[in-house]
């Protein structure tokens, strides 16, 4: 069930990750939808019920990244605006899932191939290979059928 999640999520995200590119404006985006419209500070205080004082605090504070989500949704309600938040992995969950299992299975191998080295017993290249994608083919069934695959990022330090 999570890995089907994980797709529909992916495929949403991936929607945005096209809009990364847009910049925001180096005013913020109140200041620059407020001037666009041609909206006044004094007139957005007024509608806000707030002072002019406030609104060039809370643009200020926007352009700075330290205004709350609560602060930005409110004035861009006032706005007629929508605020829209979001998190963008950069790169898919799918291919983070996947370089995580290799990044566990190498980690598992490593200890095994480290013990048996030291018995003398250490395989050759070719069967540490053969054992690693064995070991991703193991990992990879085991998300598919555990809820919690919490145990792929726990490091054994």
């Amino acid at each position: 069930m999570h890995g089907l999640n994980r797709k529909h999520l992916d495929k949403d995200l991936g929607i945005v990750r096209n809009l990364i590119s847009i910049k925001v404006p180096r005013g913020g985006w109140l200041k620059a939808i407020r001037e666009a419209l041609g909206v006044s500070a004094k007139q957005l205080a007024s509608r806000a019920g707030l002072t002019p004082q406030s609104i060039s605090k809370l643009e200020k504070s926007e352009a700075k990244g330290t205004i709350t989500l609560k602060n930005l949704e409110n004035i861009a309600a006032v706005l007629d605006c929508q605020v829209v938040y979001f998190i963008i992995p950069n790169q898919p969950l799918e291919e983070k899932i996947e370089k995580q299992i290799r990044i566990k299975a190498q980690a598992m191998l490593d200890k095994t191939s480290h013990t048996m080295g030291l018995e003398n017993q250490k395989p050759t290249t070719e069967a540490l290979l053969d054992q690693l994608e064995e070991l991703v083919n193991q990992l990879r069934y085991e998300i598919k059928t555990r809820k919690n695959i919490s145990y792929l990022w726990e490091t054994d330090e």
